[in-house]
């Protein structure tokens, strides 16, 4: 390898120096050969500033990120690991497994190690690459309550990859017609994001449940702006185990019943119904149940169990609040024997467990 002599007052720079495998040494304070060398620093800051753009966007900083990951972790119950996690990889595709082991060990790298850390394998950095030149710069403002991303229009600058450029990853599901001619439930409808989305999917109706007033009127407001005024219809109601008022913290997106992420959260009383009986008294079909409600979802699935008996919709269930949910959630719908298939997919978005969905979708032969 040839032998350059120069000096860099940098300290970044002899560090990338190093790491190209240049080999250099220093004399006194001036660049040696400096006709020879004249492009030699800047070339060398370029990279540096590539390469601290390429570690804001590849790594994870998040306070929040952290907590989570931590309360997440502490939450695991380390005597029943091993039989746990066999029940959870049970009869899921390679895929899924892999989502499975990548959620699990960067939860254990954060809550042990801490934060930043680098993960994200090439896949995952050319998709984060292309959230932030094709997704997060065409968020258009167009007024101070109204933003818009391709067709879709919200009240407030609130659009999640998992939702908008993910779609719920509803366009893999196997067969999107069994959805076609039957309702949607959005459980957990926040502003109404996952309802316009939810809409394309279907040629009846998508019942969105929203119990916040704030974001129910949000909810409101983004059904006028998209014109769907007969196509989603709101629900001022949580969805849960049996019909009853309960105390939930109001939290912006992240508003539950049962988790508390931010200092003295305000509360506000709503009401709870069942999915069983609202389907029941409208004498619904259901093909489609996507449930994101912040850690409330196995109380959801307590009163949802004879929908899903009976009539077997495909099921989008975010298990990534507590690890209670992200390891016995799967396990319980496949004990009731009802020839779902499953996956768990983490949407690619630069966090650690967020978004993490279990999806159930019906085997053709049952």
């Amino acid at each position: 390898m040839l032998k350059y002599i120069f000096s860099v007052r940098n300290e970044d720079i002899r560090k990338v120096i190093t790491v190209l495998g240049i080999k250099f040494k220093f004399k006194s304070n001036k660049l040696i050969e400096r006709k020879r060398f004249a492009n030699l620093e800047k070339i060398l800051c370029n990279f540096i500033e590539e390469q601290n753009k390429n570690k804001n966007l590849y790594s994870i900083k998040s306070d929040f990120e952290l907590k989570m990951c931590k309360e997440f972790y502490n939450d695991i119950d380390k005597n029943s690991y091993i039989q746990k996690y066999k029940a959870l990889i049970n009869n899921l595709d390679s895929e899924s497994i892999k989502c499975v082991c990548n959620v699990l060990s960067r939860v254990e790298h954060a809550a042990t190690k801490g934060l930043p850390m680098d993960v994200f394998d090439e896949y995952e950095k050319k998709k984060l690459e292309m959230l932030n030149k094709d997704f997060y710069p065409n968020i258009l403002k167009l007024s101070d309550n109204c933003y818009a991303y391709q067709k879709y229009l919200l009240p407030i600058r609130h659009f999640e990859p998992s939702v908008f450029y993910y779609k719920h990853n509803i366009d893999d599901l196997n067969d999107l017609e069994k959805i076609r001619n039957k309702n949607i439930i959005d459980a957990g409808g926040f502003i109404g994001d996952s309802a316009i989305i939810l809409k394309d999917y279907t040629n009846q109706k998508v019942f969105s449940f929203e119990p916040t007033s704030e974001n129910y009127e949000l909810l409101l407001k983004t059904i006028e702006y998209n014109d769907c005024q007969e196509k989603i219809i709101p629900i001022k109601q949580a969805l849960g185990s049996c019909e009853q008022e309960l105390e939930i913290n109001i939290q912006s997106s992240g508003s539950s019943i049962n988790r508390i992420i931010q200092e003295n959260p305000s509360k506000e009383l709503i009401k709870v119904n069942t999915l069983d009986k609202f389907v029941e008294d409208k004498g619904l079909g259901i093909g489609l149940v996507k449930v994101d409600i912040e850690g409330f979802e196995q109380e959801f699935i307590k009163g949802a169990l004879n929908t899903i008996k009976n009539q077997k919709p495909t099921l989008l269930i975010s298990i990534y609040h507590f690890a209670d949910d992200f390891f016995n959630i799967k396990p319980f719908i496949e004990s009731l024997n009802l020839g779902y298939s499953f996956k768990i997919i983490k949407p690619i978005d630069g966090g650690v467990k967020g978004e993490t969905l279990l999806i159930c979708e019906q085997l053709d032969n049952y």
